[in-house]
């Protein structure tokens, strides 16, 4: 399957008392209330041999436990694939080793059936929902899996809190995991109301404390990190968990063009049958077998093109921006510099991403939206007055329209990809000259000379190019972030994802400078912001999709 394959989501809903919906005979579910095989007994056939493991955590050096079920076909000289199994609240480890309930026998016997190696951890015992403590705890269980055995691909599945986990955890490390199944768990954290004692001493406070916490741990704010197949069971009258994110969640997944299976069922509570616990994990092996190479790159090059059609011979480029890290902000000693641009901090980009090569132009708005909104006209000229609010309908299109996960940028990767490696003012570096970039040339910076006011936007692609292949990061106009902006960057994520949050103060960032921007202005580290719904012939956007 090529990189801009066209994927499935299958939707499911059913009354309990009802028969089965014709879905696809691959993944067809036994209707509620029907065992697809005879009742297991309390502990699975592999239960006698569950080796119970310890081993020291890295990120605090206590002592942590997860069993281990070798497959009875396990040969030390072969490859084997990985089921990790997380329990739900209030259990540990043993629930999906000895459990007789659905959802532990439809794992257990999947692992067994596809000769998988099967874990089950505490990840921090009974009540986590996957905090930063079990977080790392399953990183570090899966590279020393990775070190003792030969292992080809690695899945997730849980149920309740550990189906909320393992989706957290997926969009936490899409790198580290090839599929997950989540029975009876929420997308959004955020809003999940229940549990809330133990979900604060896991994420180290509340909402209102730690908000960033919350959102990061919400898999519904991340659908691009999806890169992997997912499935996903959930009852629409679920109290305890309630379905409404995972529903979304699965329904951005469909408009994505992503590898998803829905099972719903209208009646269902709490709990998933055998039949579809068994077909959520059949689903995510058979098309992890499927996803194509190039969907979760591991070789591509910094500024590697990619050319995406729009129809009627309009294309965007865009140019791989590769994992890494940064130090993001200004030193105090940098000429021009606002407060906002500081404490500088080191962000880590687990993942690449995508991102327009140039700002989007009037004709690839035209191509989707359908409008001409500039000022300023010219079909390579970048497209301006045009909001925040205006620039989410277009991603949102284009999302529709190519299948797959469009957004603006988060500042830290808008910065991260301008910087391109470099630490001066500029990724061209310490001054800017008007050779170099469109903004008011009768303003210096450092010791630069002045030159040109074009005192208009000029074609994309004009100037020089940064390193890693994007231009006009200073300067033409300045470029919308999914940002709300705050005072300092005290607090701000870590991981290169959007801060989200900032009661009382409805504006959203812009990065870059403009045509009337003065140099400074124009600086890696500067930052501006605007209500969202602010147009001006100083302001467009360029667009960033992830794998």
């Amino acid at each position: 399957m090529n990189h801009e394959t066209k994927v499935i989501l299958f939707v499911v809903m059913m009354a309990l008392s009802a028969g089965p919906m014709a879905v696809d005979d691959e993944v067809s579910p036994t209707p509620a209330g029907e065992s697809a095989r005879p009742s297991a007994p309390p502990a699975g056939k592999g239960a006698s041999s569950a080796k119970d493991t310890s081993f020291v955590a890295r990120c605090d050096g206590t002592t942590q436990r997860y069993v281990l079920v070798l497959p009875e076909t396990f040969a030390e000289s072969e490859t084997h694939d990985v089921l990790i199994a997380l329990h739900g609240h209030g259990s540990d480890r043993w629930q999906f080793i000895k459990d007789a309930r659905d959802e532990c026998r439809a794992a257990r016997d999947t692992a067994m059936k596809h000769g998988m190696i099967f874990i089950s951890p505490d990840y921090r015992a009974s009540t986590s929902w996957m905090g930063p403590k079990a977080e790392a705890d399953l990183v570090q269980i899966i590279e020393e899996l990775k070190q003792q055995y030969k292992v080809r691909k690695v899945f997730l599945c849980g149920g309740s809190m550990g189906g909320t986990a393992c989706l957290t955890f997926a969009a936490l490390h899409p790198d580290l995991v090839d599929g997950v199944a989540s029975m009876n768990g929420t997308a959004n954290l955020v809003e999940y109301e229940n549990f809330q004692d133990a979900i604060q001493a896991s994420f180290g406070g509340t909402k209102e404390m730690v908000p960033e916490e919350y959102k990061k741990r919400s898999a519904e704010y991340f659908p691009e990190r999806f890169t992997m197949p997912v499935g996903i069971s959930a009852g629409g009258k679920d109290s305890s968990v309630p379905s409404a994110s995972v529903v979304r969640l699965a329904e951005t997944l469909k408009t994505a063009g992503r590898h998803v299976l829905l099972l719903f069922r209208e009646d269902g509570g709490h709990e998933t049958n055998y039949a579809d616990g068994t077909a959520i994990l059949e689903f995510v092996i058979e098309k992890a077998g499927q996803v194509s190479p190039t969907a979760r790159p591991g070789d591509l090059r910094s500024g590697e093109p990619r050319t995406i059609d729009l129809g009627g011979g309009v294309t965007l480029v865009l140019v791989w921006i590769p994992p890494g890290e940064f130090l993001m902000g200004s030193p105090e000693s940098e000429a021009g510099r606002d407060g906002d641009e500081g404490p500088q901090r080191r962000v880590v980009f687990a993942q690449g991403f995508w991102l327009g090569k140039y700002e989007v132009t009037q004709t690839q708005w035209r191509a989707v939206m359908n409008t001409s909104p500039s000022f300023f006209t010219g079909d390579r000229l970048p497209v301006e007055q045009v909001s925040w609010e205006d620039c989410q309908e277009f991603v949102k299109k284009l999302s529709e329209r190519t299948k797959r996960i469009f957004r603006l940028p988060s500042e830290a990767e808008w910065e991260y990809a301008c910087r391109a490696n470099t630490t001066t003012p500029f990724h061209f570096g310490e001054t800017l000259s008007t050779d170099q970039a469109n903004y008011d040339g009768n303003f210096i910076y450092a010791g630069g000379k002045k030159g040109i006011y074009r005192e208009k936007t000029v074609e994309t692609g004009s100037f020089e190019s940064n390193s890693w292949g994007l231009h006009d990061m200073h300067g033409n106009v300045r470029e919308w972030c999914e940002d709300y902006p705050h005072d300092t960057y005290a607090g701000a994520p870590l991981d290169g994802s959007a801060w989200l949050h900032n009661p009382g103060k409805n504006e959203r960032i812009l990065r870059g400078g403009s045509w009337a921007s003065e140099p400074k202005g124009c600086r890696s580290a500067n930052r501006g912001s605007l209500p969202p719904n602010t147009v001006q012939s100083h302001y467009g956007f360029r667009v960033l999709r992830m794998p």
